[in-house]
């Protein structure tokens, strides 16, 4: 009896450890839960600058933390990093440029992460990161009115197709390069094949392709447009252009803005090369004059007329 009694007493919750009287907690897996976020930034083309007619752009994140007033200047940072990344051919590569955190019920200018980062960093007082969004915000967010343009875009284009039998005698390589070429760039104003090549099955040619795009722009293009605004106009275009030409790989992709005939205009890819840095006066002057001597007869045509 005395030894039963000894065993059941050992055996009692009070005797258990800690260890063994806790709840057993299922393991929470090893991974972070994303959050996504939408941001919307502009280049930033100085702090007293008209920023009412510059271009928007708004990307969609997905972030392993949720950007707060909390977040470090590490956060911050990779948050940014990844608008460089999704930025794409909107911003020039090491572009400064302002950003907020888009409330998803409001729209309206969440979290200023552009001025946090540098409140972090020591370059502005919480003051200051604070006055420059009360003046910023409200022209980043505010009412933007439109008006419609024209543009030229020429560019060349490669495109790729298997199952030909190139091995075949019978084989008409001119037949087959004219309609790929017809297939895939059909929808242009002009196209003419620029080169062809083939092995085995496959049968690649690339074009020149010119077209006519409709954008609608919330500031007129000048000579004095900023580089950010003649970069949006280049990557929205270029966007269209790939649609129109069915995904085809694009090289040489520059733009005229048209006059009220449709003859090209302004060199919107000169000029932006100018303001870059890229291209002097000169060479744009040559390289546009270079371009459009060997433009399709019909915009010849138009720019005698203009």
């Amino acid at each position: 009896m005395k030894k039963l009694a000894q065993a059941k007493k050992s055996t009692s919750p009070k005797h258990l450890s800690v260890a063994q009287r806790r709840p057993t907690r299922p393991i929470a897996p090893n991974h972070h839960a994303f959050v996504a976020c939408l941001v919307r930034f502009v280049a930033n083309i100085g702090e007293n600058a008209d920023y009412t007619t510059q271009p928007r752009i708004s990307v969609g994140l997905s972030l392993p933390f949720t950007p707060g007033n909390r977040s470090s200047a590490r956060q911050l940072g990779e948050l940014l990093q990844q608008i460089r990344s999704r930025a794409g051919d909107y911003l020039p590569a090491g572009a400064d440029f302002h950003a907020w955190i888009v409330d998803p019920q409001t729209k309206q200018p969440g979290l200023f992460v552009t001025g946090l980062l540098a409140v972090r960093e020591g370059r502005y007082t919480k003051a200051e990161a604070d006055a420059l969004n009360d003046r910023l915000a409200s022209q980043v967010f505010g009412e933007q009115p439109v008006q419609p343009f024209r543009f030229v875009v020429r560019s060349t284009a490669a495109i790729s197709d298997y199952g030909y039998d190139i091995n075949d005698e019978d084989f008409d390589f001119e037949d087959a390069e004219y309609g790929l070429l017809d297939s895939v760039f059909g929808g242009f104003d002009e196209y003419m094949l620029v080169d062809a090549e083939h092995e085995d099955d496959c049968l690649s040619v690339v074009g020149e392709c010119w077209h006519t795009f409709p954008l609608d722009l919330p500031f007129t293009p000048t000579p004095k447009s900023t580089a950010f605004q003649l970069r949006y106009i280049e990557a929205e275009l270029s966007n269209a252009f790939s649609v129109l030409a069915d995904g085809a790989d694009l090289e040489n992709f520059e733009v005229w803005m048209t006059d009220p005939n449709g003859a090209p205009s302004l060199f919107i890819s000169g000029l932006r090369g100018l303001k870059e840095g890229t291209l002097s006066r000169k060479k744009m002057k040559e390289k546009e004059r270079t371009l459009l001597d060997w433009a399709p007869d019909r915009f010849k045509i138009l720019c005698r007329a203009a």
